[in-house]
């Protein structure tokens, strides 16, 4: 209690300094989430004891996050749609998306690039607890509050060739064509369970199909992977993501993107894969150098967590000890968030063992190499068999709000309770790629810069898995104490890229592909953006170098505009 005591108050001293006092309260009953993750049979086997997943989307597109958790078998799986007061109501039923089995994790992506945004879910088999192999579902989003199961026509109903596998599950860009591609983890087979979906696009009566090109551009059948956690994500900044994996038994891989032509390991040259068991990964820019590093989490007794912190060059540096993450427990989820929007990101872990319950972790990020536990000091006390964390501003306020999934316990959520109390600056970020071909819909892959105060912060779009979960596909940015943000950057995969010149703080906003889209409403195109183009113009801002040459402010930036305001976007 000692301890607990004294983070509180050197939290909420280094808070007063800010006007920033971050706490947690528990809002688990008021939201009306009331899931639990639970096998019907009540037998406990594997791989079974370490699933309880779920994800988080705007699946009506309002605004707003919605929940998907799954149940185990013992009830229908939940679709939370937010109420925007606070509260959910489970529409799993009239969506489709109730079924009763036993599922491990999911995903979201817009993978036929039509708006609305998909649900891919890893399952082993009905409720009856029987293992069985081609029962992964991908419901596609229909538009209409419904989704429709078409996992077998598309190619992605079975992951490991043979055996009833598939863990957690990430959606990214590989070959750089625009739409997504698909990774699945697998443990239970370890030659075959990983493997990578190559998309298709349509074919001529629109259906999406997916083609498996895992022996075609990987060494993966030829070493043992036990997969947990697999991440795409751009590791030099070439357009081109890396394909990094969290895995079981030290066998995590780090494979190098060679131009979307294939991967080539490169885990020992990396200095990565030092992780005894590799389970929950998160990555982010945890020092503010612009490069992405990668958290692995993994048990305590056994080497506990690893922190690669990048070098660049694909080489990388462990340092969880020194940084004071190495302790997590039995590690399972993990996440990175700036949850006191102070400007840097923090680590959020969840942990636990079969019938064991442990204590969930928050690292706060103390921007000198080191970070401080706590999560109990704060109001976080969530002590359970942690599996999945799944990042989200459900009541829209500007913090980052967390749902934990347990084995065998609730789901709990734990709101952020920060801007509430102190109204801590800040600016969230979601992109559309306004059904553009060539752009990844909404902006997986996309790295965000944001300048305030001197400070350039980084952020990328990725669907990735904390573990058999996925939080919300938004850019935060916690603004410390500054009063006004400087610009803020945005590039696509690609290369293309939209630039905000001093957007106003403390709001969502909806960035679109369109650079005629230069203020709010965004999403919508009316005489407030034609004003907005011309004073930019007027004061030679970044956001209306349209025309050529670039960086020369002319009439053709003017006939640029006039295109693309004609364009809209949907």
């Amino acid at each position: 209690m000692l301890r607990q005591s004294t983070v509180a108050f050197a939290l909420l001293l280094a808070g007063s300094a800010h006007a920033q006092v971050l706490s947690f309260s528990d809002q688990t009953a008021a939201s009306q989430i009331d899931a639990t993750y639970e096998i019907s049979t009540g037998s406990i086997s594997l791989p079974q004891f370490m699933f309880a997943g779920g994800a988080v989307g705007d699946f009506d597109r309002d605004g707003d996050p919605d929940v998907f958790i799954l149940s185990g078998g013992h009830a229908p799986d939940r679709l939370y749609i937010n109420n925007a007061d606070g509260t959910f109501t489970d529409r799993a039923a009239a969506w489709g998306v109730d079924l009763m089995h036993v599922g491990a994790g999911a995903s979201v992506a817009d993978y036929d690039n039509d708006g609305d945004l998909d649900l891919y879910v890893t399952s082993v088999g009905p409720e009856s607890g029987f293992l069985e192999n081609d029962r992964h579902l991908l419901y596609r989003n229909n538009g209409d509050s419904t989704f429709t199961d078409v996992a077998l026509e598309a190619g992605v109903r079975k992951s490991a060739p043979a055996d009833p596998d598939g863990f957690s599950s990430t959606w990214g860009d590989y070959d750089m064509d625009g739409d997504l591609d698909l990774f699945v983890a697998g443990w239970m087979d370890e030659v075959n369970g990983e493997r990578l979906f190559r998309n298709n696009g349509p074919d001529g009566e629109g259906l999406v199909t997916f083609t498996d090109v895992t022996d075609e551009l990987t060494d993966l059948a030829s070493i043992p992977v036990y997969g947990f956690s697999p991440t795409f994500q751009d590791m030099n900044a070439d357009g081109y993501p890396e394909l990094v994996i969290a895995a079981d038994f030290i066998t995590s891989q780090y494979l190098r993107n060679d131009g979307g032509t294939g991967f080539t390991n490169i885990t020992a040259a990396s200095g990565t894969g030092l992780d005894e068991n590799g389970m929950g990964a998160t990555t982010g820019d945890f020092n503010n150098d612009g490069l992405v590093d990668w958290y692995v989490t993994a048990i305590w007794s056994a080497g506990g967590n690893k922190l690669y912190m990048n070098q660049g060059d694909h080489v990388y540096e462990e340092v969880s000890v020194e940084a004071g993450v190495n302790q997590g427990g039995w590690g399972w989820g993990a996440a990175a968030v700036d949850i006191d929007n102070d400007g840097d990101l923090d680590i959020l872990e969840t942990n636990g063992w079969n019938l064991i319950d442990n204590p969930s972790y928050l690292f706060l990020n103390n921007l000198d190499g080191t970070f401080t536990e706590s999560a109990v000091a704060l109001g976080m006390n969530h002590v359970t068999q942690g599996r999945s964390i799944l990042l989200l501003d459900h009541d829209s306020d500007g913090d980052v709000d967390i749902v934990f999934l347990s084995h065998f316990d609730p789901a709990y959520l734990f709101q952020n309770d920060l801007t509430k109390d102190t109204g801590a600056g800040w600016l969230r970020v979601r992109l559309d790629n306004c059904g553009r071909g060539d752009l990844t819909p909404d902006g997986v892959g996309a790295h965000l810069e944001l300048t305030a105060a001197g400070v350039t912060q980084h952020r990328w779009i990725t669907a990735a898995p904390s573990y058999v979960g996925q939080g919300e596909m938004v850019a935060h940015f916690g603004l410390d104490d500054a009063t006004s943000i400087d610009e803020l950057r945005i590039t696509w995969p690609n290369g293309f890229s939209r630039v905000l010149s001093a957007p106003d703080m403390n709001q969502s906003v909806v960035v679109t592909a369109n650079p005629a889209d230069v203020r709010a409403p965004w999403g919508a195109l009316d005489i407030t953006d034609v004003l907005g183009f011309m004073d930019d113009w007027v004061h030679a801002r970044a956001s209306a170098d349209l025309g050529v040459p670039a960086g020369v402010f002319n009439f053709t930036d003017i006939v640029a505009y006039l295109q693309a305001f004609g364009r809209s976007c949907r």
